[in-house]
C-alpha cells in the first residue's frame, strides 16, 4: 500500500474520531449534552447540563430560569456568585454549585424562602450557601426522596430546614446551620430520613432538631448541636425507631428529649455536655425537666443509651420516671466515681459505668456506614464505644467544598463525608467536556492506533 493511500485512510479515521468527540463533549456553554446517571432509566435517556452565571456569561443569569427550563434528569450547574432569588425545584433535577454559590434573601422580604422543594420532587441540591431568609429550605409535606448536601444555612429568621409532615425518605449530609431560630423541623413527618455530618449552632428560639411528634424511622449520625436555647434533639411522642450515634449535644437546656416515646430508639457513642437549667425559661409544652442529658419519662419502647459521655449535666444524665420497660443506660462515662443518684434516676439501668475515658478496650458495634455513600462496602471505621468522631473536643473543621467553613468548633466524622464518591458521581464528571469518550470513539481510536502501528509495513 502506498504512503499516500495510508495517509488518506488515517486522515479519514481522525476526522471521524474528532467529530464524535466534539459531539459527546458538547460545545454550548449554556447547555451541555450528556447522559445523566441519576435518571430513573439509569442513563438510557439523554440529559443536559444548564449553566448559570450571575455575570451574564452563560445562557442563564438566574437559577430559577434554568430550573424552569430543565427537564427531569437534567443538571443545573451554578457558577460562583450571589443570586438574590428564591428557587423552587419541582422536578427531579440536580442543582449543584461545584465551587459554591450564595442565595441571598436579605432584600426579598420577611417571608422569603431560599430553596423550595416541590411536593413530589426528589432533587439533589448541592453546594449552596443560603443566607438571610425566613426559611432556608422549605420541604414541608413533601413525599419525594430529596437530598440536601454540602450546604450552609445562615441567618435564617425562622426555620432552617422545614420538613414538617414530610413522608419521603430524604437525606441531608454535610450541612452547617448557624444563627437561626430553629434548626431542623420534622414534626409530623413519617418518612425514614437521615442527617449525617450536620452542624447546628446558635439556635436562639427553638430546638436543634424538632421531631416531636413524628412517626418515621430516622437517624442522626456524626453531627453536632451546640448553643441551643431549648432542646438539642427533641424526640418526644415519637412512634418510629430512631438512632443518634457519634454525635454531640452541648450548651442546651435539655440534651435529648424522648417524653412518651413509643418506638425503639438508641443513643450511642455520643457526648452530652453543659446541659443546664435556665433562669429565664419555663417549659410548658411538653413538660420537660431542664438540665437533663437524656430525658425519657413514660416511654414504652425498648431504648438504649450506651457508650456515651456525660459532662456537666446539671439536672441529671439520664432521667426516666415511669419508663416501661426499663431503659438500658449501661457502659456510659459519668466522670470519676459516677454515676451518682443525681446522674441517673427513674426506671433505667445505669450499671457497669466506664471507669476511664476514653475506654481502655473497645466495646459495642462499629460505627454504621452512611447508606447514601455510593460504593461503600465496608462496615465503617472501628471506633471506641462512647467516643464520637469529634472526640468531644473543640477542633477546627475543614472547609466545605463550597469554600465556606462548615464549623469552627466541632468536626463531624468522616463516616458521613464521602467527597471522593461525590466527585466520582458528580454531574461534572459525567457530562462536561473532557469526560471519557463514547465506546464508539474508543473503538475508532484503537483502529487509528492499529493503522499507525502498521504504517511501516504498508510502506514496504
Amino acid at each position: 500500500m502506498t504512503v499516500r493511500l495510508a495517509t488518506r485512510r488515517l486522515a479519514v479515521c481522525a476526522v471521524v474520531v474528532l467529530a464524535l468527540a466534539a459531539t459527546g463533549a458538547g460545545v454550548d456553554a449554556g447547555r451541555v449534552g450528556g447522559t445523566d446517571q441519576n435518571r430513573p432509566d439509569n442513563g438510557a435517556a439523554e440529559s443536559e447540563v444548564l449553566i448559570v452565571d450571575d455575570d451574564g456569561s452563560a445562557d442563564y443569569a438566574s437559577i430559577q430560569a434554568a430550573v424552569d427550563a430543565a427537564d427531569p434528569g437534567d443538571t443545573v450547574r451554578v457558577m460562583p456568585g450571589t443570586y438574590r432569588e428564591s428557587v423552587t425545584v419541582a422536578e427531579n433535577l440536580t442543582v449543584v454549585a461545584p465551587r459554591g454559590a450564595t442565595l441571598d434573601g436579605s432584600g426579598l422580604g420577611e417571608e422569603a424562602e431560599g430553596i423550595v422543594i416541590g411536593d413530589t420532587a426528589a432533587p439533589v441540591v448541592d453546594g449552596f450557601t443560603v443566607d438571610g431568609y425566613q426559611i432556608g429550605v422549605e420541604a414541608s409535606r413533601t413525599s419525594g426522596d430529596w437530598t440536601l448536601r454540602n450546604a450552609t444555612l445562615v441567618n435564617v429568621s425562622f426555620i432552617s430546614v422545614y420538613a414538617s409532615g414530610a413522608s419521603g425518605d430524604w437525606r441531608i449530609r454535610d450541612v452547617t446551620i448557624r444563627n437561626t431560630s430553629s434548626g431542623l423541623d420534622v414534626t409530623g413527618s413519617t418518612g425514614d430520613w437521615r442527617a449525617t455530618g450536620v452542624v447546628v449552632r446558635n439556635v436562639t428560639m427553638g430546638n436543634g432538631v424538632d421531631a416531636s411528634p413524628s412517626g418515621g424511622n430516622w437517624t442522626i449520625a456524626d453531627s453536632t448541636f451546640a448553643t441551643v436555647d431549648y432542646v438539642g434533639i427533641a424526640a418526644s411522642y415519637t412512634s418510629g425507631d430512631w438512632t443518634v450515634v457519634n454525635s454531640t449535644v452541648r450548651d442546651a437546656i435539655v440534651g435529648i428529649a424522648a417524653l412518651d416515646a413509643s418506638g425503639d430508639w438508641t443513643v450511642r457513642r455520643s457526648v452530652l455536655a453543659n446541659v443546664s437549667v435556665s433562669d429565664n425559661l419555663d417549659f410548658m409544652q411538653p413538660p420537660l425537666e431542664e438540665g437533663v442529658g437524656v430525658f425519657a419519662p413514660n416511654t414504652n419502647g425498648t431504648w438504649t443509651v450506651r457508650g456515651n459521655r456525660f459532662v456537666d449535666t446539671e439536672g441529671g444524665g439520664v432521667v426516666a420516671p415511669d419508663a416501661d420497660p426499663a431503659g438500658d443506660a449501661t457502659l456510659n462515662w459519668w466522670g470519676a466515681g459516677g454515676p451518682t443518684a443525681d446522674d441517673c434516676s427513674g426506671n433505667v439501668d445505669c450499671g457497669a459505668p466506664l471507669s476511664t475515658w476514653p475506654p481502655e478496650t473497645p466495646v459495642g458495634t462499629p460505627t454504621p456506614v452512611d447508606p447514601d455513600a455510593a460504593g461503600t462496602t465496608t462496615t465503617g471505621p472501628q471506633t471506641t464505644e462512647g467516643t464520637p468522631a469529634s472526640g468531644g473536643t473543640d477542633v477546627p473543621a475543614s472547609a466545605s467544598r463550597s469554600g465556606t467553613p462548615t464549623d469552627t468548633t466541632v468536626t463531624p466524622s468522616a463516616a458521613g463525608s464521602d467527597a471522593a464518591t461525590d466527585a466520582a458521581e458528580s454531574p461534572a464528571s459525567r457530562t462536561t467536556a473532557g469526560g471519557p469518550l463514547s465506546p464508539v470513539a474508543a473503538v475508532l481510536g484503537v483502529i487509528v492506533g492499529g493503522l499507525l502501528a502498521g504504517r511501516g509495513h504498508w510502506r514496504r
